[in-house]
Order: structure tokens, then sequence, then C-alpha cells
């Protein structure tokens, strides 16, 4: 009986943590202002990419690393490509590549 407690309790505090998560992200896919970046270096592995975005945001220049899971879309990202991002309002150097994060209409 204990260890089901324990497990639910976690259950419970990882699932909020995840809904935390997809709700930011979501937040800044939504609210946040576009700005077009440019990818300067790129590790583009088996399981994932790795890039690093340069972009100019309010007349600030900044430079940014994100982690991609190989998907399609991050799979034809290449290094000297402009893309146009999601900028966070509260911490503009967390971006998201809005390419990675499109739906594409469902074939049927």
């Amino acid at each position: 009986m204990g260890w089901t407690i324990v497990g639910v309790a976690v259950l419970v505090v990882a699932a909020g943590l995840l809904f935390s998560r997809v709700a930011s992200v979501r937040r800044v896919l939504v609210e946040g202002e576009r700005a077009e970046a440019t990818i300067d270096q790129g590790d583009f592995r088996k399981h994932g990419v790795r890039i690093r975005l340069v972009y100019e945001h309010l007349g600030q220049a900044y430079a940014t690393e994100t982690l991609l899971t190989k998907t399609p879309a991050s799979s034809e990202l290449r290094v000297g490509q402009k893309v146009e991002v999601a900028v966070a309002p509260e911490n503009p150097q967390r971006v998201y590549v809005l390419k990675v994060f499109q739906a594409k209409p469902s074939q049927g």
C-alpha cells in the first residue's frame, strides 16, 4: 500500500510538471513576438539536432543554443538557413523555431 501511494504521488507530480512545461511552450508560441534567426552552427546527429540561433530582438543581439528531437521538420534545418522564431517575452534568450512546432495538415 505504501509504495502505491508513493507511485501515485510521483505520477501526479510528473504530470503537473509536464502540463506546466507544455503550457509554457504553448504560451510563447501563441503570445511571443516573432523574429528572424539564422542558424550559425549545427550538430546533426542520429536522434537529435543541436543548433545555435543568432537573432535580434528589440535592438539587442542574441545567440542561443537549442536541442531538438529529430523529426522531419528538424532534419530539414541547415547551417546558414534563416528561420522564424517565437521569442519568450520574459526571457528573450528562450526561443522556439516555429517550423518545428507547426502541425502538418492531415492526409485523408
